[in-house]
């Protein structure tokens, strides 16, 4: 670690996009991808507890309204633990078909090996499920990522905007929060974290959209625009 005040953290949360994967991958990849496929994906596993669930989740008393409440999900970004688990199992057949692969930032792995040598923990906190995020890093640009990460939380826990969630992930991990540095591109996330106790980072991978950002402009936050600057 550059930054002095971070040699302490034993710990490294980081968020998934627009931090260490590209923005476009999630927006205009995988979003797209789960909204052609959703409703022949119901309808060949209309049976499976999992899938029956989360269209019970989403409320609507009928299939196709719930079909159409999910649709309506993914259009608006609504992170509703449902629509992740649902897209989760979509995106399950478009990796093993090799549809895709999840992007990584240059900057991630060389940063992953560096840290990992340094005796620091690597872990990641994203509104993706579990099972998505084992997916993505399973099935990246880099290949099979997973050796170095240690711990995977996702909204099971709690809103990424409420510092419950993260004292929830210190006590998980064993490290108190001032042994962790929360690494993320949404400054109010940072707030919640710097809340609970932790370190945290600013990636700015996109100047232009955080000058144009209203939270940009009160960041209280360090703020670097690659991994490798920390």
């Amino acid at each position: 670690m550059k930054t002095p005040e971070f040699k302490a953290a034993r710990f490294v949360l980081m968020d998934i996009e627009g931090t260490i994967s590209e923005l476009f991958f999630v927006r205009q990849v995988l979003f797209p991808y789960s909204a052609e496929r959703l409703r022949t994906y119901v309808s060949q596993h209309y049976n499976n507890p999992t899938v029956r669930d989360c269209l019970r989740q989403t409320g609507a008393t009928t299939d196709e309204a719930a079909i159409q409440t999910l649709l309506n999900w993914i259009k608006q970004d609504v992170k509703h633990p449902a629509l992740k688990t649902l897209q989760g199992l979509i995106w399950r057949e478009g990796y093993e078909a090799d549809a895709f692969r999840a992007h990584l930032y240059d900057d991630v792995l060389p940063m992953w090996r560096e840290w990992r040598t340094e005796g620091r923990e690597l872990g990641i906190y994203s509104s993706g499920s579990k099972a998505a995020q084992d997916l993505f890093f399973r099935y990246s640009v880099e290949g099979d990522v997973r050796e170095y990460l240690s711990s995977h939380f996702d909204l099971s826990t709690g809103s990424k905007r409420d510092s419950e969630s993260y004292r929830e992930i210190a006590a998980e991990t064993g490290y108190d929060p001032s042994e962790i540095l929360f690494v993320s591109d949404v400054v109010e996330e940072l707030d919640a974290a710097q809340s609970a106790g932790y370190m945290t980072a600013l990636i700015v991978r996109n100047p232009a959209i955080f000058e144009n950002d209203r939270a940009g402009r009160s960041c209280k936050h360090h703020v670097f625009s690659s991994l490798d600057e920390l």
